[in-house]
């Protein structure tokens, strides 16, 4: 199974149902995130490039870090875009599905 493949698929369906949204909507979830994550957007097109649907093309590439700190700041930042993207009247609900099958990574996010 391919690192991430069940959350690149939800963030896919995400993308897809947000550009079907009303303009207004859609601008104000564009906002949120790009509040949220701002210069970092980076670091999730990279692993997510249907998210450009939403938030465009990001105009910094993501600093190299090293292993660690790398997955300590996806792991902020990924925490971050789900928070932008969650509200009471919008509630975000990831169902993973034969989790003996994900990845290490996956789980830990």
């Amino acid at each position: 199974m391919e690192r991430l493949s069940a959350i690149d698929t939800a963030f896919t369906e995400y993308a897809n149902s947000i550009s079907k949204r009303s303009p207004e909507d859609f601008l104000q979830a564009r906002e949120a995130i790009n509040k949220a994550i701002n210069m970092d957007v980076a670091v999730l097109t990279e692993l997510f490039p249907c998210l450009c649907e939403v938030v465009g093309k990001p105009t910094f590439a993501s600093t190299k870090l090293d292993p660690i700190s790398a997955k300590h700041r996806f792991k902020f930042i990924f925490q971050m875009f789900v928070r932008s993207i969650s509200a009471p009247s919008h509630p975000v609900v990831l169902f993973l599905d034969d989790l003996q099958w994900a990845d290490e990574f996956s789980l830990e996010l």
